[in-house]
């Protein structure tokens, strides 16, 4: 057997290349730690909250939506986006998009969780912990306050949100699906850290309990309504 020795770095050139490189390699592993975006830092969730309704108010329970249901959207009053119900189960529910494969991951209350590319949920757009668009029960002069963080592909810092939502009328829509009865829930976000430096953004949604999820949502001037609903 042939044994093997490590050699002494016996030339000043040798010790002196030793010392320098500790250092060194110290300091790239700096730049690099630096130059990676820092980790997401944890959304508060739900911060407030009204729990009960008053008495006698007309209120909206949480939908139970089924495997296979399909929601067609028209969006901007050209781009149709059909969604199919693929999983729901007692914690999420995922609608995929059938043309692209892509997927909206959302919370039981249909809380907005992520965003995934087909085939890709590491690049995923993520909404930490939760945008909890809806709650419930939901009634007129209902509000809801969450905190949340926004990451992913295109967001080059984590961004803190702050969104208020109020539940202020029930009213009749007309949508190229038919008419539905629809609470209307106005969205303001807020980055959080920036409230002095960035405008308020305003959105409006409206949750249709015969649909079970959004009947139509105007969102930064763009406007979205249902096309059509067909039940499984």
């Amino acid at each position: 057997m042939t044994s093997h020795r490590a050699w002494p770095s016996s030339s000043p050139r040798s010790r002196s290349t030793s010392r320098v490189a500790g250092p060194a390699l110290a300091l790239v592993a700096a730049l690099a730690a630096c130059s990676s975006p820092p980790p997401a830092p944890p959304g508060a969730g739900l911060v407030s909250v009204d729990r009960e309704p008053p008495a006698g108010a007309r209120v909206a329970e949480r939908p139970t939506p089924r495997v296979g249901d399909r929601l067609v959207y028209l969006r901007g009053g050209k781009v149709r986006t059909a969604f199919r119900y693929v999983e729901v189960d007692d914690e999420n529910i995922v609608l995929e998009e059938e043309d692209v494969g892509s997927r909206l991951v959302m919370d039981r209350d249909l809380g907005l969780l992520r965003e995934e590319p087909r085939g890709a949920p590491e690049s995923a757009r993520m909404r930490s912990p939760v945008d909890a668009q809806l709650s419930w029960p939901l009634w007129v002069g209902k509000r809801w306050v969450c905190e949340f963080v926004s990451s992913g592909p295109g967001i080059a810092v984590p961004l803190p949100i702050r969104a208020l939502y109020t539940c202020d009328a029930i009213e009749t829509l007309a949508t190229p699906a038919g008419s539905f009865e629809c609470y209307r829930v106005r969205r303001v976000t807020q980055p959080i850290g920036r409230e002095d430096k960035s405008y308020d953004r305003h959105h409006i949604l409206w949750y249709a309990p015969a649909v079970g999820h959004f009947a139509c949502m105007l969102e930064d001037g763009l406007l979205t309504e249902l096309l059509e609903l067909h039940r499984q």
